[in-house]
């Protein structure tokens, strides 16, 4: 997921997906659509409400990168401009930017009920309407 450059400069990001789930999922589960999701393959065409509304709440407290003037882009917690189709949202966080920002996703992305992978760490975050289940 990282290029050569980012590397050799030490510049690390943080990847998370979210997509929605009708049933609970496990962590190799995740990882599988993870993977296919970044290659760009089983991507629903269908629009889905709620990446739609996660991302449009999560921008409302953390604009996109591409919206960051350039004086403010240390503090912008994006390393780079998030990658989302009607189905799914790929976020990259610089690491600072991470501890804040991460309890806010999974909180919206509960409120939204999709579910949050982190393919850094392998594990699946499930929204409360999946853990009941």
């Amino acid at each position: 997921m990282q290029s050569a450059n980012q590397q050799e400069t030490g510049e690390a990001r943080r990847y998370l997906g979210l997509w929605e789930s009708d049933h609970a999922i496990s962590d190799k589960q995740a990882a599988k659509r993870f993977a296919e999701l970044l290659e760009g393959r089983g991507v629903p065409s269908e629009f889905n409400g709620g990446v739609y509304a996660f991302c449009a709440d999560l921008t409302a407290h953390y604009p996109e990168i591409d919206m960051v003037p350039e004086e403010d882009l240390e503090s912008c917690p994006w390393a780079c401009a998030m990658e989302s189709s009607a189905f799914h949202v790929i976020l990259a966080l610089r690491p600072d930017g991470y501890p804040k920002v991460f309890p806010l996703i999974l909180q919206l992305a509960d409120v939204h009920g999709l579910v949050c992978f982190d393919p850094q760490v392998f594990k699946v975050h499930l929204p409360s309407r999946l853990k009941a289940n």
